[in-house]
């Protein structure tokens, strides 16, 4: 098996190629029911420091196996979505703006999922009002795109070839390891729809480089990579926020404070 060799290559320090990373993401969620492999992987990643090569790989390795949703899209779609992780109690700041932001002109299509590393997930707020993602089949995204901009899914409950990677992941939950890996960044950064735009909160200051590199290897014709000064994986209101992406071939990096936006 070809993921034995590839991790010893992590262990050494060694960076992966993009290839590499597929094969290596692919032959795991194709064979690891158990998890072990995915663990020994997420360990040695996690120890050397991911690059933007080895998660443009990860996510080229999941989407091998899903391949891409057979719906009809906007010809401006996005997501906006955060790694999550701030520790901080707050509502569900990118539901709320999903549901403001998506019309018929730019599409919003919002990864959804219950909590894990915060008071309440977007599955968690949207269930409460009767919405039933992240349970929504093709037919009803693609209805909903159509008829009012916005959706609501997860790829782990329409793709069924995620399921290795799924149990890994609640077993880590479950036992409640506060360690993170690289499927913290990927599994809200994965997606089989053809985005065009992507705007992401993250956790930590030193992602921006990393999702930004990301996000141009995607091919997005423009994203934004936010995190609050305060600590927020979100745009504060209480504090300056640094953005960071690109508009095109034009780099976008500055600090946008409160009261720039009639916030004191």
């Amino acid at each position: 098996s070809l993921h034995d060799p590839l991790i010893r290559k992590l262990m050494t320090r060694q960076d992966l190629t993009r290839a590499e990373s597929a094969d290596l993401m692919a032959d795991l969620m194709s064979t690891d029911s158990e998890g072990w492999r995915f663990l020994a992987f997420s360990v040695a990643s996690q120890t050397k420091g991911e690059t933007a090569e080895e998660l443009l790989g990860m996510y080229d390795g999941m989407y091998r196996l899903t391949g891409p949703y057979d719906i009809a899209l906007p010809a401006r779609i996005m997501d906006v979505s955060s790694t999550g992780g701030s520790g901080v109690r707050k509502i569900n700041v990118s539901t709320l703006t999903a549901l403001i932001t998506g019309d018929q002109e730019v599409a919003v299509v919002k990864h959804s999922f219950f909590r894990v590393t915060s008071v309440t997930g977007s599955a968690d707020a949207l269930q409460a009002v009767g919405l039933p993602a992240p349970a929504a089949t093709l037919p009803m995204i693609e209805r909903a795109l159509k008829e009012v901009g916005v959706a609501f899914y997860s790829p782990i409950f329409v793709s069924p070839e995620l399921a290795n990677l799924v149990r890994f992941g609640l077993a880590l939950a479950e036992k409640k390891v506060g360690v993170s890996t690289p499927f913290h960044l990927i599994a809200p950064l994965f997606t089989p729809l053809k985005l065009t735009h992507r705007m992401f909160g993250i956790n930590h200051p030193g992602q921006f480089d990393l999702i930004v590199e990301v996000f141009r290897g995607l091919g997005y014709e423009g994203a934004l990579a936010v995190r609050g000064l305060d600590g927020l994986d979100e745009v504060s209101i209480a504090a300056p926020t640094r953005i960071k992406g690109f508009r095109g071939a034009e780099e976008i990096d500055f600090v946008l404070e409160p009261e720039e936006v009639g916030l004191k």
